[in-house]
């Protein structure tokens, strides 16, 4: 019988609370056909310190040719409302503020809790569960 070995870092689950992480870039993808902004962040003080954590928002994709893709926020989407309590609700006809590069190398606080039921509302076992960042509450100021 062959060995499956699982793929990637087992996801991991540390108490719920507030953290402080520092904003280490995005990716866009897609997840059963969603368009999905992947935010990464990592823990910088404490006993959790190193760890890497990530925010997802769903948003929709757009793809450029011969380019990257981009991504537009919704209108009350996740992603536009965690922007606008970050940073106001800045009139910008750019959009300059919406990028997620706006975060990057920051220290934030964070809010982290518990996945403990799956996608289709079904109870995970204990060594299922696992800690996610639920929203940034804010941008510390250094």
């Amino acid at each position: 019988m062959a060995k499956i070995k699982i793929a990637g870092e087992e996801p991991k689950l540390i108490p719920e609370g507030t953290y402080q992480v520092i904003g280490e870039g995005y990716s866009l993808g897609d997840y059963k056909g969603a368009g999905k902004l992947y935010f990464f962040m990592r823990i910088f003080e404490g006993r959790y310190s190193g760890l890497r954590l990530e925010l997802y928002f769903n948003v929709e994709l757009i793809r450029v040719v011969g380019g990257e893709s981009t991504f537009a926020p919704r209108p009350r989407s996740k992603y536009l409302r965690q922007m606008r309590t970050l940073f106001g609700d800045i009139e910008d006809e750019g959009g300059d503020f919406l990028s997620p590069d706006n975060l990057d190398g920051k220290k934030l606080q964070v809010e982290v809790e518990t996945v403990l039921i799956d996608s289709k509302r079904q109870p995970l076992t204990p060594k299922d569960r696992y800690s996610k960042v639920s929203r940034i509450i804010k941008v510390i100021e250094e």
